[in-house]
């Protein structure tokens, strides 16, 4: 019969566990020999995921792109050497849309772009990547109120330089996770060949390492032709073109291209394409039109966006417009739907969310 002191007993306890931990760890994919299907083409199952990483899956979460339930997302698109430890984080980053910051970079990349006034008749941008960070994203500029909320109903790592009082405050009230250029410069450069301040810019390699790793996944391509359409085609109007009217004579235009089944942008109309840095003129696949209560709050003219509320929308997608509505409840992401109550479905693509005044005009 074995005897063993107790200090034996708490050695070999230690010793299996480490051996335990030394396992599970090459289990992870850290060994070749554990990592033998890294090189397998198929997907691989839910149970499988969790076994090898650990990762916690909600059985209700829907990714926010095209509202499609996590379980059919990794069946369909997670690639045993694509396993990261979060696989629904985008990044969020404010881009300026000065008249002296055009042409910008990355916009065309992102899966989803938001469009706010700010003060002086202005617009900026929060653009939020998932699938891919550019290597160029910019210029960069301060966020405001409404973009922290926005970007925290994507649980997103926000990406700025500087921010409005209300815009600080939010930031520490709801603790958004942030790069601040004023605090951390060396996420960001300068670009010597345009003017301060529209010369701002980030990208893929000069984020914290890591980041644009373990925050984001490989989504679905997707072929946007076969895709059904989620409300009956007698409720949709036809329409080729989109004018959305905003405060301060901006303008904003889109025009329906039935060969590449997308919207092509214009600022002011149809004769100012509104083109990237590589001369390309931006495209969207989806365009909602989003009414929000708005008003000024300073004798700056800074401005604050209702956004946990509710409100009507018109939503764009292959040449045809539907009238709906979307809600918000606090801490949540924001549901579009039809006027019937049935969820609008994206096209797979850019989806440009253009958040207006409840006054303004839009013609189509």
């Amino acid at each position: 019969m074995l005897n063993f002191r107790k200090n034996e007993v708490i050695g070999i306890m230690i010793l299996v566990l480490s051996l335990g931990a030394g396992l599970l760890y090459l289990a992870s994919g850290h060994f070749p020999f554990f990592n033998f299907f890294a090189s397998e083409e198929t997907a691989i199952s839910r149970e499988l995921l969790e076994e090898i990483t650990g990762l916690d899956l909600p059985e209700e979460k829907l990714y926010p792109w095209w509202n499609q339930p996590v379980d059919e997302f990794i069946q369909d698109t997670v690639q045993p050497g694509n396993l990261e430890p979060n696989l629904t984080r985008p990044l969020a980053v404010v881009i300026e849309n000065h008249p002296s910051s055009r042409p910008q970079t990355g916009l065309n990349e992102a899966e989803r772009v938001y469009e706010f006034l700010v003060e002086g008749g202005l617009t900026r941008f929060l653009a939020l990547y998932f699938s891919q960070v550019p290597a160029e994203i910019g210029p960069i500029r301060s966020l405001r109120s409404y973009m922290v909320e926005t970007a925290t109903g994507y649980d997103s790592r926000l990406l700025h330089i500087g921010a409005s009082p209300l815009g600080y405050q939010y930031l520490s009230q709801l603790q958004v996770d942030h790069l601040d250029e004023i605090r951390r410069g060396s996420y960001y450069w300068r670009d010597s060949e345009r003017s301060r301040p529209h010369n701002l810019f980030t990208g893929k390699d000069s984020l914290p390492e890591g980041a644009s790793e373990k925050h984001f996944a490989v989504l679905p391509a997707g072929n946007p032709d076969n895709l059904k359409a989620p409300v009956s085609l007698a409720v949709r109007e036809k329409t080729d073109e989109v004018e959305i009217r905003y405060w301060g004579g901006y303008t904003v235009y889109y025009q329906y291209n039935e060969e590449e089944r997308n919207y092509l942008r214009f600022l002011g109309n149809a004769s100012r394409p509104h083109l990237n840095t590589a001369g390309d003129q931006l495209t969207v696949r989806n365009i909602i039109v989003k009414y929000v209560p708005t008003r000024v709050i300073d004798d700056i003219g800074r401005l604050k966006m209702e956004l946990d509320s509710q409100g009507e929308l018109l939503f764009f997608q292959k040449g045809t417009v539907i009238p709906g509505y979307w809600l918000k409840n606090s801490g949540g992401e924001t549901e579009y739907y039809n006027r019937e109550g049935e969820p609008l479905e994206f096209l797979p693509g850019t989806t440009w969310i253009q958040v207006v005044p409840l006054n303004t005009e839009v013609n189509y």
